[in-house]
């Protein structure tokens, strides 16, 4: 099943020769999900049954019933069993309160992987480009200090394949958990890109590009980066 997933992360193996092709494979392939979670996955089990929905009432993916995200803080919606559970992500909440959690194996994290960078490429990356190509410059902590965040560890996949140093993460996490910009460094990153010819990358959250240009804006600063640069919020 993992390798179906990652075949129609790529498209091409699919042998898919039309939308229509495309959409009846995604169709079977989300009735397929949809029954192995149902058998596997105890909470959304109960969940769709009390909704009365069973995977051989399936006829469109639309049809398959959505949990509430806010369902994710009360219990471990998961196919995994604890033993199998070899990273959780949490979702970002206000303080104090419980955060969703999404687990992962080794297995599902690849397709996670998988499925992240072909896309980035194509919509983000201008041209034909080499991945080599690109400066990077990333508004978060880095994963050994947000651990838990899906986001960062979406960033450090683009930080690998790009083959950026370490140092491409410029945020930093505060005691209570919060992220931080790292100001100084954020600068000195930006300065050093826009003085070369290599496009920048650079991704953040919102808040990560909101601290940013309010500290550019405190020291009159602005920056012209290289034809081609892209930003991800």
């Amino acid at each position: 099943f993992a390798a179906r997933l990652r075949d129609l992360f790529r498209w091409e193996p699919l042998g898919i020769r039309s939308r229509a092709d495309r959409d009846a494979k995604f169709n079977k392939l989300a009735a397929d999900l949809f029954a192995l979670q149902f058998k596997h996955n105890q909470l959304y089990r109960e969940f769709c049954q009390a909704r009365a929905v069973l995977p051989d009432a399936i006829e469109e993916w639309t049809d398959v019933p959505a949990i509430p995200a806010s369902a994710f803080k009360e219990g471990d919606l998961t196919c995994l069993t604890a033993e199998e559970r070899t990273r959780v992500f949490h979702s970002s909440g206000t303080t104090g309160q419980r955060p969703g959690r999404h687990y992962h194996s080794a297995a599902s994290l690849a397709i996670y992987e998988a499925s992240l960078w072909p896309w980035f490429r194509r919509h983000v990356l201008p041209g034909r480009r080499a991945p080599q190509d690109f400066e990077l410059a990333v508004l978060t902590p880095p994963p050994a200090l947000a651990p838990h965040s899906s986001l960062v560890h979406m960033f450090e996949v683009v930080r690998r394949e790009l083959r950026a140093p370490g140092s491409a993460f410029l945020g930093r996490a505060a005691k209570d958990g919060s992220w931080l910009l790292d100001a100084d460094g954020t600068v000195a990153g930006l300065r050093r890109v826009a003085s070369g010819v290599r496009p920048a990358v650079l991704l953040g959250t919102a808040f990560s590009f909101v601290h940013l240009l309010e500290n550019l804006a405190e020291q009159k600063l602005e920056f012209r980066l290289p034809a081609g640069s892209r930003l991800m919020e």
